[in-house]
């Protein structure tokens, strides 16, 4: 009989603990089944955040470009495609920007506009060809650019003739290097550009005054009102604007 208790005692114990083994394993398949899951959730989250850096990296490098292009069409529309110094539009801007900043310094300095304008060059661009032509206009503004201070501003009008804006000590000193310019044209050799004949500019200038109320188109005006002094005197010359008289310098 007591062998018989035993037997149904050690019956229920191992239905016991199979039942607690099935629990057991079933909880751990229930765990493994949540630990599956959140992996699954790991790697999904994991895979949109590369998608998301991926798509921010593309949005980061199309904002990097576009900033390219607008850089790269803004020189375009204010740079001279032959020569890459200004054109007439942002010459002129610069020069009025300056000529503002001008009347407000209290330093005691002076401003000129002044235009230069390659003398014969219909002549050049009818014996050598446009080639050539373009050839001189080029170095002729290299020539120019190697005497300028960084803030003056040089622009090309079009065609052969050029603006300035130069502030000095004195009216002296921006004649002065003006002239300098036309000399360095004049002593250019030409030969290596396919010409036997010197390059040579008239330049006109107009000297702005603190006193006056004149507009920067007016300055402008009377700079080539001196130029076509020059011109009509001889050429080769930088030529200053005076209401009574214009007076020449070579």
């Amino acid at each position: 009989m007591e062998r018989r208790v035993a037997r149904a005692e050690n019956a229920a114990h191992v239905e016991e603990q199979t039942k607690v083994v099935y629990a057991l394993e079933k909880n751990n398949q229930s765990q493994q089944k949540e630990l599956n899951l959140t992996k699954q959730l790991i790697d999904a989250k994991d895979k949109y955040l590369l998608i998301l850096s991926s798509f921010c990296i593309v949005l980061i490098a199309l904002f990097m470009w576009l900033i390219y292009l607008l850089k790269k069409v803004k020189k375009l529309a204010n740079t001279d495609g032959l020569t890459q110094i200004s054109n007439r539009r942002f010459g002129i801007q610069q020069a009025q920007k300056i000529h503002n900043k001008f009347f407000k310094s209290s330093a005691n300095n002076t401003m000129a506009i002044a235009m230069m304008d390659l003398d014969h060059f219909k002549s050049i661009n009818d014996t050598y060809g446009h080639d050539i032509g373009d050839k001189v206009i080029k170095a002729s503004v290299n020539i120019a650019l190697s005497q300028l201070n960084k803030n003056d501003v040089f622009c090309r009008m079009g065609g052969e003739e050029f603006l300035f804006v130069i502030k000095g000590e004195s009216k002296t000193e921006i004649i002065n290097k003006l002239d300098l310019i036309r000399e360095k044209l004049y002593q250019f050799d030409t030969h290596p550009l396919g010409i036997a004949k010197p390059i040579s500019a008239s330049f006109g200038i107009s000297i702005i005054s603190k006193n006056d109320n004149l507009k920067i188109s007016d300055h402008i005006t009377q700079s080539d009102t001196a130029l076509y002094d020059a011109k009509n005197s001889g050429r080769n010359k930088v030529s200053l604007f005076s209401i009574d008289e214009p007076t020449h310098n070579k």
